[in-house]
């Protein structure tokens, strides 16, 4: 009995009984199969009960690995992997702009035409530049700059929003600046790391920052710690450029409801001054600024 528990071992009897008579025809499978299968039981009922449970335990060892090395189950499992879709970017998946702002512009108008914003007629002596044909089709015969500048202002756009939505006190005027300028490099596409990109696009000029008493352009250096308070007045103003050409805008922003409407009658002369500014001239508009603000409407 001590080699019926080799692995392989198999006695005298069983294999004599097992194997097919000699001279005997090729049986198909499935009837040798059937025939090992009754034969193995007959065998193993007169077999000692140690030997039968060792036997049954290395059939049930040997099904299990052949489960798992069998090439036509390998085949099927192979098969029902699918291959994994390729991910979308964040442009793609919802067309809008994350936050912090860092998907470039362009990737979100693929067609290259950008948003044209609010447009003013000419009027009284400045109507020709739309009532002239000539001047009209000098203005279609040279339009591409205001792709550029359409370009820049949706970057100053979608970095002022996501600005003013999350500049709070408590932040330092470091921090605030290279959040606005990350995000325009990120949205122009131009980090400036390479020789001449800058030149490409990227920040007008640096942020400026300007609190209280300092009407403005101060920008934080290296080191400044100043911290935004709560009783601030601070004047936002950032550029973006393409090609030269330069978007720039600026805002305020107080967190006190004690210059709300102070902010309120500066928006409104703002306003005003643009809608003036095309029929009227910048004279008079600056002298109806002037008006507006100092009358406090």
């Amino acid at each position: 009995m001590r080699c019926i528990s080799d692995f392989g071992y198999q006695p005298a009897s069983l294999r004599q009984q097992v194997s097919p008579p000699e001279g005997s025809h090729r049986k198909s499978p499935e009837t040798t199969k059937k025939m090992n299968s009754r034969t193995m039981t007959k065998m193993m009922r007169k077999l000692p009960p140690t030997t039968s449970a060792i036997i049954l335990v290395r059939q049930q060892l040997a099904s299990q690995a052949k489960k798992h090395t069998d090439p036509a189950q390998a085949a099927k499992k192979k098969k029902k992997k699918r291959k994994p879709k390729k991910k979308k970017t964040a442009a793609d998946a919802t067309g809008k702009q994350s936050s912090p702002p860092r998907i470039p512009v362009a990737s979100l108008f693929p067609s290259g035409q950008y948003p044209t914003g609010e447009e003013v007629e000419y009027r009284n002596e400045n109507a020709f530049r739309t009532t002239s044909e000539e001047k009209r089709h000098l203005d279609r015969t040279n339009d591409d700059f205001l792709t550029d500048y359409r370009h820049g202002a949706e970057v100053h756009r979608q970095v002022r929003q996501w600005a003013q939505k999350n500049i709070k006190p408590g932040q330092s005027l470091t921090e605030i600046a290279e959040g606005i300028e990350d995000g325009v490099r990120a949205l122009t596409g131009h980090q400036g790391l390479e020789e001449g990109d800058n030149i490409k696009g990227g920040m007008g000029f640096p942020t400026g920052l300007s609190l209280n008493h300092c009407a403005a352009h101060f920008t934080p250096n290296a080191g400044n710690k100043t911290i935004l308070q709560k009783e601030d007045v601070m004047k936002v103003d950032f550029g973006v450029h393409l090609n030269g050409r330069i978007v720039d805008s600026a805002f305020t922003m107080a967190f006190d409801p004690v210059y709300d409407n102070l902010l309120a009658a500066v928006k409104d002369a703002t306003n005003a001054g643009v809608r003036v500014s095309a029929c009227c001239g910048w004279a008079d508009a600056s002298s109806l600024l002037t008006l507006l603000i100092g009358s406090g409407h």
